[in-house]
């Protein structure tokens, strides 16, 4: 288990819009977070609308948890990521050669103005 510091919060909610389902990643997305953010993750493929990924606030990610963020919704498409990655979550995706699953833009309202 990951120890993180006093007060450090580490999360994995989700949201929707008229088009878009939104899952905010927040602090250390690790594999003790792996179980609850697949859970939230199959219910935002299953919503049918585009997916997007808030990480504006996330700072870590393990391997475990990218697989699962790798995972294409049923009908394909790409998945888009709204914010600035860290440096380490921007490093793991680039070392496993993921970089170029996901759509990006600097921001979430960018991202939704996007869907039109």
């Amino acid at each position: 288990m990951t120890a993180h510091p006093a007060g450090f919060e580490s999360t994995s909610d989700m949201f929707e819009t008229e088009r878009a389902c939104v899952v905010r990643l927040v602090g250390e997305v690790d594999i003790d977070v792996a179980p609850r953010l697949s859970l939230t993750m199959e219910a935002a493929r299953a919503s049918g609308k585009q997916l997007v990924l808030d990480v504006a606030g996330l700072q870590f990610l393990d391997l475990v948890p990218l697989h699962e963020l790798l995972e294409p919704p049923p009908g394909g498409g790409q998945i888009w990521v709204a914010g600035a990655l860290a440096v380490e979550p921007r490093r793991l995706i680039a070392l496993t050669g993921n970089h170029r699953a996901f759509r990006y833009f600097p921001d979430l309202p960018s991202a939704l103005a996007a869907l039109g």
